[in-house]
């Protein structure tokens, strides 16, 4: 698991790295309750800047950010996800897709259906799902005590 800024504002991205550290520290203490300490950090938007790589440096943190976004608009977009993810996807690629509920008119089921036809696609396309921390090779948490 990975912290991702508590807000969701990637304007905090933009200014400063005072407004910075304290929304990633923010993200860092909402997740402690779960024992564990996020060192990768994933930008909203993917948006990187060279202040947020010094931020995260002094937190003992890195960017990972994607390769591949499936437009699902924290699951606003749902209809041929599916579909229109499988047609680009690319070997290597790091997919982000949003864990939350549906929003609007949207079952849960719908995403559930496009989640399970995504990656039997991608099977049948050869590809495999991997853990981010196996693809580069880093931990992406630590636990803490």
């Amino acid at each position: 698991m990975g912290n991702h800024t508590y807000d969701h504002d990637y304007l905090a991205l933009l200014l400063g790295p005072k407004a910075l550290s304290i929304e990633i520290e923010r993200g860092q203490k909402a997740l402690a309750p779960l024992g564990i300490r996020p060192l990768a950090f994933r930008p909203p938007v993917g948006i990187t800047t060279p202040v947020l790589g010094q931020v995260l440096h002094r937190m003992g943190m890195y960017a990972a950010t994607f390769r591949f976004r499936a437009h699902d608009h924290g699951n606003l977009l749902l209809n041929n996800l599916a579909k229109a993810t499988l047609e680009r996807v690319r070997p290597d690629d790091i997919l982000v897709l949003h864990d939350v509920k549906p929003a609007r008119n949207q079952s849960v089921q719908r995403w559930l259906a496009e989640v399970r036809q995504l990656i039997t696609g991608l099977g049948t396309k050869g590809l495999r799902i991997t853990t981010l921390e196996s693809l580069i090779d880093r931990p992406v948490m630590r636990k803490i005590k």
